[in-house]
């Protein structure tokens, strides 16, 4: 299975339980190897990993992957219980600080790191229909909204080893956008949740983001899904 490549939308992975959509993400994100075959992300194939990422918190997980093109993919595995000690845009730089301290192995940040973590905090806060509430305290934002800051920081988190290798001769104008997989993340929620979700996760998609989701829930991504793929067993059912 190739994921990204003409894909407009949300790519959904569905089945019933113990079928392999969240043993896909994990391979995708670098927390697992295959016992057979090969995985590739970016057109490289991953064939070693180095230490899984820590002290990220409970709702995240990212692995290391060796010699992979950034950014990294990310899981996201449920909401997370925001405190107010951070205003919106507050915690999204924090969360791509610390992932670059990680990523850095705790060096200290350059002053043109730090810049460009600011502006991508705002980049994703915008596409997710958060820059008017960058101000705000995460327990004032609406059941949606709390939903895309942790999107955003998600995307942070993918998108922040890009920072870090950027050369000066790096010309493109700007950082390759997330991979984000979601296992079930949406699940418990109520469709209209979702639903109020749509535009922001399509903005990302349109500006080059991948999102895969595992879910029970296929129909609550109507109207933003781009493929389903449907598993059993370890095994694809049908892909379209």
């Amino acid at each position: 299975m190739k994921f990204g490549e003409n894909d407009d939308g949300v790519i959904l992975l569905t089945g019933r339980s113990a079928s392999g959509k969240s043993t896909i993400l994990r391979l995708i994100a670098g927390l697992e190897l295959p016992t057979s075959g090969c995985v590739s992300i970016n057109g490289r194939t991953i064939s070693k990993l180095t230490n899984v990422a820590s002290r990220m918190p409970s709702w995240i997980k990212i692995g290391q992957l060796e010699d992979v093109v950034r950014p990294h993919p990310v899981i996201m595995s449920g909401k997370p219980d925001f405190d107010d000690s951070l205003q919106v845009i507050e915690r999204i730089i924090a969360m791509g600080r610390d992932a670059l301290h990680k990523h850095e192995n705790e060096n200290k940040l350059e002053g043109g790191d730090s810049a460009q973590l600011e502006v991508l905090a705002w980049d994703f806060a915008k596409l997710l229909g958060l820059d008017e509430r960058c101000s705000l305290l995460p327990s004032q934002l609406s059941p949606s909204e709390q939903y895309m800051l942790s999107v955003a920081c998600g995307c942070m988190v993918s998108a922040a080893p890009a920072i870090s290798s950027r050369h000066e001769d790096d010309n493109d104008g700007g950082i390759p956008y997330p991979i984000i997989l979601l296992d079930e993340l949406f699940d418990t929620e109520v469709a209209s949740t979702v639903e109020r979700c749509n535009k922001g996760m399509t903005n990302l998609i349109n500006c080059g983001a991948v999102i895969i989701s595992a879910t029970h829930r296929p129909h609550y991504f109507r109207g933003m899904s781009s493929r389903v793929v449907t598993l059993s067993g370890g095994k694809v059912l049908s892909d379209k």
